[in-house]
C-alpha cells in the first residue's frame, strides 16, 4: 500500500505538531514545578538523649558470636561508627585502639558497629583488638541507631540502655569521656 502526498504532508504535519506540543508542555511544567513550594528532602532526625533505645541483635566480626545491646546490663556502652571509606575514620583508629581495654575497666563495651565485610574492616582496622570490638548489624539497625550515616560518630549509651549523648569522635563530649579514660590510667 503505498501514501499518496498528501497522506503524507499530513502525517508529517501531525508528527511536527506533537513534537512541539511535547517541548511546550514539558518547559511549561519545568517551570510550574520551579514555582511550587515542595518540601526538600530533609535529614532523617538523629535520636536525641534520654531517649530509650531498643534491642537489636548484632554478630562479632571476629568470631560470628551473636550478641545483643541487652544482654550486656551492667555495662555502659559507646557505640562508634566508623567505615573504611572515611579519611576522617583512619585517623580515629589509634585513638580507639588505645581506648577499648581502658573503657572496659571502666565498665563500659566500646563497639565499633559496621555493615563493612570482616575482610574490609580487618584491612582498615589492622589490629584484632579492635576486630574483636566490631560488630557487624544490619541496615535497619544502622540507620535506626544512625539515620545520617555519620561518621566518625558515636553514641553514649548507660547501663539502662539509655541514649546519654551523640556526636561525632572529636567533639567535647568524646573528649571528656577520653579525659575520664587516661584518669584511669
Amino acid at each position: 500500500m503505498i501514501l499518496n502526498e498528501a497522506t503524507l504532508m499530513f502525517i508529517l504535519g501531525f508528527l511536527i505538531f506533537s513534537v512541539a506540543l511535547n517541548l511546550w508542555l514539558t518547559f511549561r511544567l519545568t517551570r510550574a514545578l520551579r514555582f511550587l513550594a515542595l518540601p526538600t528532602k530533609t535529614a532523617p532526625e538523629r535520636l536525641t538523649p534520654g531517649t530509650q533505645i531498643s534491642d537489636f541483635p548484632l554478630d562479632r566480626m571476629s568470631d560470628k558470636q551473636k550478641a545483643t545491646l541487652y544482654e550486656y546490663d551492667e555495662y555502659a556502652k559507646v557505640l562508634v561508627f566508623i567505615t573504611s571509606k572515611c579519611d576522617k575514620c583512619k585517623s580515629k583508629v589509634p585513638e580507639l585502639r588505645t581506648s577499648i581495654e581502658n573503657a572496659k575497666d571502666l565498665g563500659v563495651l566500646l563497639w565499633i558497629l559496621s555493615l563493612e565485610t570482616k575482610k574490609r574492616m580487618k584491612d582498615f582496622l589492622q589490629d584484632d583488638a579492635l576486630l574483636n570490638a566490631t560488630m557487624h548489624t544490619d541496615q535497619l539497625t544502622y540507620d535506626y541507631l544512625n539515620p545520617q550515616g555519620a561518621s566518625p560518630y558515636y553514641l553514649f549509651i548507660d547501663a539502662e540502655n539509655t541514649l546519654q549523648a551523640e556526636g561525632f569522635i572529636g567533639d567535647e563530649n568524646w573528649m571528656d569521656f577520653m579525659e575520664q579514660l587516661e584518669q584511669k590510667e
